[in-house]
């Protein structure tokens, strides 16, 4: 079969996937809810919640961007193929478990499949790292303060940069077993191709600017939607500081994203409903926010999110019908 069929299936295949998990997330959302609390929740607020969703495709974007550009990586296509194969994989990441289908964007993408792999692979890793470090953030200051905040941030800061000298130092232990299985019941073509891509990975791993660069990407992508959370709540009737916003928005995503169900759907609300209601009330708000609040964030932010990514997708998917058919 053609290399470029295999490609024209592959992102079929892709997009059918997508399109029946699609389905599924949303006929899981509580649209009653949502329908018998709406009149009460400002358009203004709900109008700007929507709009800043917008931000993340061009953050992911910016980013991927600039490490192609960092690693000597020709964009093959146009800077609008490349935007729309990031939102496409995104969408795809939204309704995976443990936002795995981002990985798809080597597929969508026209960059060499192993680079964008091993780039890919980097960017999660940099966003699940800096979500951990900011729900801790956020964890340290809604629950201490003084001189136990200061410590408690001193150390996680430690153990973090800790972790990562040691993983850099020694790394082949880490990924010996991983090696081993390859080895023992691989193929000698799909090892060479995994080598090649975690040679990338470990290389932008040890790059202090890429990391610095993709982690401060990762730090505006993770505040955007607390910023989000934070005015719904306060659309809700909500008045919490917006330490509290990040900690109810941030426990529960963390929560949700390491359960590895597809979008995190019911571990995300019911972290949110238990740990974030708490929270709320903790800051003196109304504690039924703690249910609302992940009901609005998903038909506010990541519906509209998936839309868009769909809509990418479809894009990507014409775009190169029309290239193969020339």
């Amino acid at each position: 079969m053609p290399e470029d069929r295999k490609i024209e299936l592959k992102r079929a295949g892709l997009l059918a996937l997508g399109t029946v998990l699609f389905a599924m997330y949303v006929y899981r959302l509580d649209w009653g809810a949502a329908e018998r609390t709406r009149t009460a929740f400002p358009a203004r607020i709900a109008a700007l919640v929507i709009s800043l969703n917008l931000l993340a495709g061009f953050l992911k974007y910016g980013r991927w961007s600039l490490l192609l550009q960092w690693r000597n990586i020709d964009q093959r296509g146009s800077r609008a193929h490349e935007y729309l194969a990031v939102n496409a994989a995104f969408f795809l990441g939204l309704v995976t478990p443990g936002t795995s289908g981002e990985l798809a964007r080597s597929a969508l993408s026209e960059v060499p499949s192993s680079r964008a792999l091993a780039i890919i692979g980097f960017e999660k890793i940099s966003d699940l790292g800096v979500l951990f470090l900011m729900f801790a953030g956020s964890a340290v200051v809604q629950f201490t303060s003084g001189t136990t905040s200061w410590l408690a941030s001193g150390a996680i800061v430690f153990a973090t940069v800790g972790a990562y000298v040691l993983f850099l130092r020694f790394h082949r232990l880490v990924t010996g077993p991983f090696r081993f299985v390859l080895e023992r019941f691989g193929d000698s073509t799909r090892l060479e191709t995994v080598r090649y891509v975690y040679r990338e990975f470990y290389e932008l791993l040890g790059d202090r600017r890429a990391l610095v660069s993709s982690g401060l990407f990762s730090a505006l992508l993770w505040v955007v939607p607390v910023i989000q959370m934070h005015l719904i709540i306060a659309g809700l009737g909500g008045d919490i500081p917006f330490k509290t916003s990040a900690f109810v928005l941030l426990a529960p995503y963390l929560i949700g994203t390491l359960s590895m169900i597809p979008a995190g759907i019911g571990s995300f609300d019911i972290a949110t409903a238990q740990i974030g209601g708490r929270a709320i009330e903790m800051a003196g708000a109304a504690g039924g926010l703690g249910s609302l609040a992940p009901l609005y964030f998903r038909v506010l932010v990541t519906v509209p999110l998936i839309v868009l990514g769909y809509l990418c997708h479809i894009a990507v998917d014409i775009r190169h019908k029309r290239v193969f058919a020339e």
